[in-house]
């Protein structure tokens, strides 16, 4: 008789035991995949029949969280390997993805398989078991890690296939001597085989790896180091020292080719990244769909203002952190404040930089915006041709004081806006603006019809009612992908408005005004107020102090994990160190080795 894994007081016939084998896959998956993987080892221990059936749920999704799990890990495909080759017929550990976490930092024991890993023995192993597992897809996690050690130093002289994912968690903090909560680090010196040394002393030579320089980037966008490479983040230790006036960085033409194939790009507070880095890159990531930007002090506003017109209408996703205290954001709000369109000589000044208008124009096709910057104004929602009509109507909007908040009068009365005045004139021109629009679009697409030869006559009545009801399909699709997608901007206020004046209050009117089935979050640092609104339907409320940070929901627009029950958990806390045998380590139920 065998034991029930679920009880381990309880008895069951081999029929129940084998009843899990006799059901659809479809149904049986559902049910191995409810279940940890303490109970799947379990039931890989009772007969041959479970134990094929386990195999991919255990296997096709796995988790390695140390480099002495790795080991275990390449050892068990290697003996299944050898097995199948025997004719034996054993089942294959088909990996289809493998999330694994190295630090490169953890403490050292005597034995020699558990020292830290190097870039080259990281680049064996992987190539290892890209050879095992051809469908695997892996992502590789480098958590405590130094800019200036092992293996991020050697990352452009080793090959990593199949790593799909790379999230570099970085930074000096983490690996300061004084820290009481992480070990010394060797210096990247002595973690270098004696071949590599050179190119690792004439890098080191260039200054701190912290700062701005060819050889971080090349190490991961060269193509060849990474050449499966589809998602990046970089996470770096946000107490690191960064200058906003770093050096200037020149790639040559291998060094960025593979960032032609990334996706998707995250930078966190990683003082490598500044305008010739970013410069650089903005012609290469051909393919990238989603970026975030956050806490970079080296980007400058000059620089954002050429990344969002090339980089936002190919984007799906954009999010963009700009620090409370950042020199450029104070410079390009003083420049826009004190903005004259004529000098005194009469010619035309330049216009100041201003990211406002940039986000509107270029980020109208976006799924989601987030952006957090230390001025913010109502650029965000009006065009100049707007703007021009509520000048001329006489609307007032200049009645904000300090960030926006709500301004007083001698007498104490509020200086409120015309509310009612605002919201017609806006419509009024957005109706106009879009009729010529609609002209515009038929008028270009009767001309496509002619140059194709589909049409003898531009201005035939046939025509012209293909062309607007092509037109009017458009606007439809775009109205249901909106609706289905649920696209979001949320925008974050810092320190208030980019131009004295301006008003909080308008900010919540416009919002109201906006497209359809677009959800609008808007959030006043220096008010304390946060409103949302989607369809002109909404409020305002105060923010607590113990309020989430509204950036985290964006994490939800990255990699999702579909396996819930794996969360946290590592299958080889109980396949390497269970108490009831160790699958990892090639002893299988009958024993026979696997």
């Amino acid at each position: 008789m065998n034991r029930n894994p679920y009880n381990p007081h309880s008895r069951s016939s081999p029929s129940e035991d084998s009843l899990l084998c006799t059901l659809p896959t479809e149904i049986s998956e559902q049910i191995y995949r409810s279940l940890p993987y303490g109970d799947l080892t379990r039931l890989a221990r009772v007969n041959r029949a479970l134990y094929t059936s386990v195999q991919s749920p255990l296997y096709r999704h796995a988790k390695v969280t140390s480099f002495e799990r790795l080991t275990l890990f390449i050892r068990t495909l290697n003996e299944v390997a050898c097995y199948d080759k025997s004719g034996q017929g054993a089942v294959s550990k088909h990996v289809v993805t493998l999330y694994l976490t190295i630090d490169p930092n953890a403490s050292e024991s005597e034995s020699p398989s558990h020292k830290r890993p190097t870039a080259v023995i990281l680049s064996r192993m992987i190539g290892a078991l890209g050879r095992y597992c051809q469908d695997v897809r892996i992502t590789l996690r480098i958590s405590n890690g130094s800019c200036n050690a092992q293996p991020l130093t050697s990352f452009g002289q080793e090959t990593f296939p199949r790593v799909s994912t790379l999230i570099l968690e970085v930074g000096v903090p983490s690996i300061s001597p004084s820290s009481a909560s992480v070990p010394p680090a060797r210096t990247s010196y002595s973690q270098v085989i004696p071949t590599r040394r050179p190119v690792l002393q004439s890098w080191g030579r260039l200054g701190s790896s912290c700062n701005p320089n060819p050889k971080f980037w090349s190490g991961i966008f060269n193509g060849s180091s990474f050449p499966d490479l589809r998602e990046v983040e970089v996470l770096h230790d946000p107490g690191s020292p960064a200058s906003q006036w770093a050096k200037h960085v020149e790639f040559g033409e291998e060094d960025l080719k593979g960032l032609g194939k990334v996706t998707r790009l995250v930078v966190n507070s990683a003082p490598e990244l500044n305008d010739s880095v970013l410069m650089g890159a903005l012609t290469r990531a051909e393919c990238l769909k989603r970026l975030e930007l956050r806490s970079i002090v080296g980007l400058s506003y000059e620089a954002l203002s050429v990344l969002l017109p090339l980089a936002l209408p190919n984007l799906t996703h954009f999010t963009l952190h700009i620090p409370s205290n950042h020199r450029s954001a104070r410079q390009a709000r003083d420049q826009l404040e004190s903005y004259q369109p004529l000098a005194p000589t009469g010619e035309e000044n330049p216009l100041p930089v201003h990211l406002c208008p940039l986000l509107r124009v270029y980020g109208r096709n976006l799924q989601y915006l987030e952006v957090h910057a230390p001025y913010l104004c109502r650029d965000l929602f009006l065009h100049e041709s707007e703007k021009s009509r509520l000048d001329e109507e006489g609307v007032r909007t200049d009645l904000g004081g300090v960030g926006g908040a709500m301004r007083f009068s001698h007498n104490g009365d509020p200086f409120l806006i015309d509310r009612i005045a605002l919201e017609h004139t806006i419509r009024q021109v957005r109706k106009q603006n879009g009729e010529r629009a609609f002209r515009e679009a038929v008028q270009l697409n009767l001309k496509e019809q002619l140059s194709m030869n589909k049409t003898r006559d531009i201005n035939s009545a046939g025509a012209v009612s293909t062309a607007e009801y092509e037109e009017e399909q458009k606007k439809l699709k775009r109205t249901r992908t909106i609706k289905e997608q649920g696209w979001r901007r949320l925008m974050r206020f810092r320190e208030g408005m980019c131009r004295d004046g301006e008003s909080w209050e308008e900010i919540g009117i416009l919002a109201r005004l906006e497209e359809e089935n677009v959800k609008w979050t808007c959030i006043n640092d220096a008010t304390n107020l946060r409103a949302t609104y989607v369809n002109g339907i909404g409020g305002e409320y105060q923010l607590r102090a113990d309020s989430p940070d509204p950036a985290e929901p964006s994490r939800a627009f990255g990699r999702v994990n579909t396996r819930t029950f794996m969360s946290g958990h590592d299958y080889n806390d109980d396949l390497a160190g269970g108490e009831d045998g160790n699958i990892a380590s090639g002893d299988d139920v009958d024993g026979h080795s696997i």
